[in-house]
């Protein structure tokens, strides 16, 4: 007998109590006639070895698991709590809601300068629409970003909104000059106030963004800083197939199949997605929250307002609970931490969408 064989008949024996212990993937492995007696093998039969795990083994195991999943969806350095108390903006003396008022503006502008470049000669298309989008959220990332290490009353504000852009291209792997990002600039802003004397000024401010941002990854093989948008996607089709759980939407399907009204749904939905993810970047829960919790909220917001165009009320609680039962990644919430960045970030999100309701 082969010596494979050998060993797989050794393993699904038992030598005492006639009890079979099965492997997980049993039902992937070939069927094997039980041998009558132990003579009738040609190796002593394995006792299997009961391995008893202690409350401290078994927590080590988690909290490996824990750093795992960090080093894909890594925490970021900073909190809300921090953001509150202790940004360079506070120490000088700048109240919270000034400096996110601030930040909205110097975001805005470098998300428009980024969406204005990219536009440029461009057809219009599915394609084009999620990469100006993808350089907006990223121009509104590196202000963000810039901006926690660094008041908001340091630099000029064009600079910074002009250097966040060009890090924003840079990241998209975009071939470009800093001069060609100042033709759209002036385009933009042709009274603004200029010199060629600002051009060093931008570099340096430029090479401090990246900086930050090296730091900010953990992982060396990531060529650009993770965004929300990434994750919509997938976690839409998430949605999409957890909707016909709900009896408030099933109700609503005027008798179709849920799965096929729910399927109708994913284009619309991903699309009020992505504008939240990007409206949700001039606030500072780009640096604050994990992109991927950050993209659950968002789904939800844009999934709560389609269904509500169909005429389908499903609840917040409800679509949330949808966000927070799933396992492992892309699932930041299903652990305890993962739940209060959840809530944070839906605080975070909400505000920085009023706050540029009340502003603009």
């Amino acid at each position: 007998m082969p010596a494979v064989l050998r060993r797989l008949c050794s393993n699904s024996s038992n030598s005492s109590d006639g009890f079979e212990t099965l492997s997980p993937h049993a039902e992937l492995q070939t069927p094997l006639k039980r041998a009558s007696s132990y003579s009738e093998l040609e190796t002593p039969i394995k006792r299997r070895r009961l391995t008893i795990v202690t409350s401290s083994q078994l927590k080590a195991k988690e909290e490996a698991h824990q750093d795992e999943f960090d080093d894909i969806f890594p925490v970021p350095e900073w909190t809300v709590e921090d953001f509150v108390r202790s940004t360079p903006s506070r120490h000088s003396g700048i109240s919270e809601k000034a400096e996110r008022k601030m930040r909205m503006i110097v975001a805005d502008k470098a998300r428009c300068l980024a969406s204005a470049f990219l536009d440029q000669g461009s057809s219009a298309g599915p394609a084009q629409a999620l990469q100006q989008q993808r350089g907006q959220a990223l121009a509104c990332y590196y202000v963000q970003l810039f901006f926690m290490s660094e008041s908001v009353e340091s630099e000029d504000r064009d600079i910074v909104a002009i250097a966040a852009t060009f890090s924003a291209l840079k990241a998209l792997n975009i071939i470009c000059f800093l001069d060609d990002v100042l033709v759209v600039f002036h385009g933009q802003h042709p009274t603004s106030r200029w010199s060629v004397d600002m051009s060093p000024k931008i570099t340096e401010v430029e090479k401090r963004m990246a900086q930050l941002a090296d730091s900010a990854q953990l992982s060396s093989l990531k060529c650009r800083p993770e965004m929300a948008l990434d994750f919509v996607a997938k976690t839409v089709q998430m949605l999409i197939r957890r909707l016909p759980e709900s009896e408030a939407f099933c109700k609503s399907c005027s008798g179709k199949s849920p799965e096929k009204a729910a399927g109708t749904l994913s284009t619309q939905i991903t699309e009020a997605a992505h504008r939240y993810a990007v409206h949700a970047m001039l606030g500072p829960v780009a640096v604050l929250i994990r992109p991927v919790v950050v993209t659950r909220v968002v789904v939800v917001m844009a999934a709560r307002r389609t269904l509500q165009q169909q005429g389908a009320e499903v609840s917040v609680d409800e679509l949330m609970g949808f966000m927070t039962e799933v396992q492992g990644p892309p699932g930041a919430c299903d652990a305890p931490a993962g739940l209060i960045d959840l809530r944070h970030a839906t605080k975070e999100v909400i505000g920085t969408l009023q706050l540029w309701e009340q502003e603009k």
